[in-house]
């Protein structure tokens, strides 16, 4: 048995045998990915014919499973640049876009406004803080969260275990919740993150003999009630009745949204008129200032 080659016409082969047996050759032909292989055996051994594909004369409008419409003429697709966004147009060649912020509207940023950053510490890759964030790196300088609350009246306990501190005036306030009327010494924090306080009262006693002390350290309330704050305890001793002392107590605290804080003082006797006091304005020449019995300063340091 033989088979023949010969060209039928341009690009095409015609492979024939010289076998009698029906569709012999056919039952030869071998399906590769990109080949049609007939191998035939004879007494002279085996023989491999391989038939190469001209694909450029395959019409794939006519194949089995042809999907219509699959492609798409490439200029009638447009990519449109959005806000903040130049550049785009059809798909037939590499387009780019540009951030461009000159066009858009200038607004006043609110704390919660969001930016877009490359995270350094994730291989910069794109994510979004908020205003506020950005303003808590400069340490809090101009976050906007602030209090300074003061008392123009006496605090003296009438008991010995501790008692709030109340404060009757708000000098200032941002960012922060107070009431001067409803639980007035506590503040409820607005905005989670770092926070620093510096309480100020003015200590005094009016009668006795004997020393006597006074308690103030800080309470938080995280959720299920307050609890003293550890280490934020300072304690002064007064033994003058017609002298006053200022003390000062600064602390750094972490604090969420929704927690509340509040100070507290305690002192050793309630018959001397131990406690904070205020002393009243007074008419000059020179004129000073009232002193408030407590000036309580509070603002955020970062996030």
């Amino acid at each position: 048995m033989a088979i023949t080659l010969s060209k039928k016409e341009s690009n095409k082969v015609r492979v024939t045998s010289n076998d009698s047996t029906p569709d012999f050759l056919l039952s030869k032909i071998v399906a590769g990915s990109t080949k049609l292989t007939v191998v035939e055996t004879n007494d002279g051994g085996d023989e491999d014919l391989t038939l190469d594909v001209d694909q450029t004369s395959i019409d794939h409008d006519l194949l089995l499973n042809f999907i219509p419409n699959e492609h798409i003429d490439h200029t009638a697709v447009t990519l449109i640049a959005g806000d903040g966004l130049v550049g785009g147009g059809d798909i037939s060649v590499n387009r780019t876009f540009d951030v461009a912020i000159n066009p858009e509207a200038s607004v006043t940023a609110a704390p919660t406004d969001e930016v877009l950053i490359a995270d350094a510490s994730d291989s910069f890759n794109i994510k979004k803080v908020t205003v506020q964030s950005i303003a808590d790196l400069g340490g809090g300088g101009g976050s906007g969260i602030f209090a300074q609350l003061s008392s123009s009246v006496d605090q003296e306990p009438t008991v010995t275990t501790p008692v709030v501190i109340t404060y009757n005036t708000q000098d200032d306030i941002a960012g922060m919740t107070h009431s001067t009327t409803v639980n007035p010494g506590e503040i409820t924090i607005d905005t989670a993150g770092k926070y620093f306080m510096l309480p100020q009262p003015q200590v005094g006693k009016s009668s006795g003999g004997s020393s006597q002390a006074l308690n103030m350290f800080l309470q938080v309330d995280r959720g299920s009630g307050f609890v003293d704050e550890p280490n934020s305890n300072i304690i002064v001793s007064v033994s003058d009745n017609t002298a006053t002392d200022v003390i000062v107590l600064g602390i750094t605290i972490v604090l969420d949204a929704g927690d509340k804080v509040r100070l507290m003082q305690r002192v050793t006797s309630t018959s001397v008129g131990l406690g904070l006091k205020f002393t009243a304005l007074e008419v000059g020449p020179p004129t000073i200032p009232a002193t408030p019995s407590i000036i309580c300063t509070m603002f955020s340091i970062g996030a």
